[in-house]
Formats: structure tokens, sequence, C-alpha cells
């Protein structure tokens, strides 16, 4: 009797080591916040100059919108935005790189001319048409151009991780690249952006319709 007792406590005990080892050596499940780095973020060519858009953290297999767009909106989607690029599908190691040229005045979506010499710009992403109310994506990183020193200084939202960037010389506007798989950069993605942001508001109007 004693020797099953002592079996079974060793048995036990056996059992819990192994419990402990196997939770203390599993991989941490909770997905890093995404960040964006840019190849440039500051002096940049007026005219527009092509930088590249490194993002990682994002969801796997996600879409993403990268646009140049003035300070985050308190909520809601950005409406004003330019430049837009479109990353289909987020590598399955959550990264994408992408290319985008942004420019110190551009014409937004709501047609509001948008001069960086004397608007904080940034370079911002977040979630496609397929799931544009989740702010869960939205990351912003300011830029500034070569001769607009009367801009005011732009700052990243607040709770938004410290990115830096390297200057990398910049070639022709292509695709971006997510892993595996691109698409065409420019008006597929800022097309797409505009279908989506305007697919928000319609279903915002047909509440508020319903409800008074």
């Amino acid at each position: 009797m004693h020797k099953s007792r002592t079996a079974a406590a060793v048995a036990a005990t056996t059992i819990a080591g192994l419990g402990l080892t196997a939770f203390a050596s599993a991989p941490a499940s909770a997905a890093d916040a995404p960040t964006i780095t840019l190849s440039k973020s500051t002096g940049l060519a007026a005219g527009g100059e092509e930088i590249t858009v490194t993002g990682k953290g994002y969801k796997p297999g996600k879409g993403v919108y990268v646009a140049q767009t003035v300070a985050k909106p308190a909520g809601g989607v950005p409406t004003q935005y330019g430049n837009a690029g479109y990353v289909p599908q987020v590598g399955p190691d959550g990264t994408f790189t992408v290319k985008l040229k942004p420019t110190q005045s551009f014409e937004s979506k709501d047609k509001a001319k948008v001069d960086c010499a004397t608007t904080a710009c940034f370079v911002a992403t977040f979630n496609d048409h397929t799931d544009l109310a989740n702010r869960d994506q939205d990351v912003w990183l300011p830029v500034s151009f070569a001769g607009a020193a009367g801009a005011p200084a732009a700052k990243a939202p607040t709770g938004t991780p410290p990115q830096t960037g390297t200057t990398n010389e910049a070639g022709q506007p292509q695709l971006p690249k997510t892993g595996a798989s691109s698409t065409q950069l420019g008006y597929v993605g800022a097309g797409m952006l505009v279908v989506g942001v305007g697919a928000v508001f319609a279903s915002r109007r047909r509440r508020d319709s319903v409800s008074g």
C-alpha cells in the first residue's frame, strides 16, 4: 500500500512538472501592435518623392490602406487623404512593404486642398473596405517637406509607438509588395478607399434615418 501511494505521488509530481514545463515554454499568443517605418520622413521633395513604407505587426491576410493624410480624427473614418496605396493582403508574418509618393500639396477625398506647408501631414495606415470601421490598425507617422518651415510640428497620435526611418534611394513607383502577393499602386487603392469610406457613411445615414 505504501509503495502504491509513493508511486502515485511520484506520478502526480511528474505530470504536474510536465504541465508547468509545457506552460512555461508555450510561445506568447498576443499579437504585436502594428507599426510602420518610412524610408524617409523629413525634407521630402515638395513635388513628390517616392518612399518605402514598411509595416509589421498587422493582421495576416487582411487588407490595409496606406495614404498621405492630416492629423488623425478624434473618431471614425479619415476623410482627408490623398496619394493612397492599397495592400490587399498582409503577409503571413504580419508584414508588408509598399511604395508611396507623398506631395507637399494634395487634394483630399472631400475635395479640400491640403498644403503640408501650413498643415501637419502624415503617412497613415488603416483597415481596408472589408473592416473600415475598425480602428485597430490605425497608425499615423508624421512627414515634412523641404522648405515647409511654416508647417506646425507634426506629432504622432498619443499611444502610437515611436517610429524610426532611414534614408533610402527611391526608384519609380511600381507595385506594393505584400510578401507573396502584389497589386498596382495608385488609382486602384484610392478608388477602393473612396468606395469603402462612402459605404460607411451611407450606412450611418440609413441608421440615422431609421432612428429619426
